[in-house]
């Protein structure tokens, strides 16, 4: 196997490792957000961007390779694909090469479902704070966020949580 098409590989089995962590990431999110552990949420987060910046740079090693690789074919780099390598390559490395971007697929798709359900679970939540936060907030609210008046004021920790869900 050519040294480059075994790197891509790599890296695409590390992109494939970092997304799955990435969901897990959000699943425990959604978890801490039906559980009202707002405060817990900021080193979810911390881990979040961690995970985004480290697949950044998997992606421009990926990018990085795949430019070498069209250049090594002599093919166009806006005509260089996935589905054209899988073409050149060996049989062993192509069916290696479909089965990742099947994984990779799969698991986009898991983690935009996800992230919509955590979404989804910031906007009734902010409904929530929002139409009881006339009533006794002592009452709705567990204790460990009683009397954090910018809290119940939509304002602090929960938009923080809300533009950070939308941003990602």
């Amino acid at each position: 196997m050519e040294p480059l098409v075994k790197e891509l590989l790599e890296v695409i089995v590390q992109e494939t490792q970092l997304l799955e962590d990435f969901l897990v990431a959000l699943v425990d999110q959604e978890k801490l957000l039906r559980n009202y552990k707002l405060s817990s949420l900021t080193r979810s987060w911390e881990k979040e961007r961690e995970s985004l910046s480290l697949a950044k740079s998997l992606e421009r090693k990926r990018l990085d390779i795949t430019q070498k690789l069209s250049k090594r074919f002599k093919i166009d780099k806006n005509k260089f694909d996935f589905s054209l390598l899988s073409e050149l390559l060996e049989e062993s490395s192509c069916t290696k090469l479909e089965e990742l971007q099947r994984i990779l697929l799969d698991l986009c798709q898991k983690v935009e479902l996800q992230r919509k359900k955590n979404q989804q679970l910031i906007r009734k939540s902010s409904g929530f704070l929002v139409s009881k936060k006339e009533t006794n907030s002592q009452k709705v609210f567990p204790t460990e966020y009683a009397g954090k008046g910018s809290f119940y004021q939509g304002k602090g920790k929960f938009d923080s949580i809300k533009r950070k869900a939308t941003a990602n």
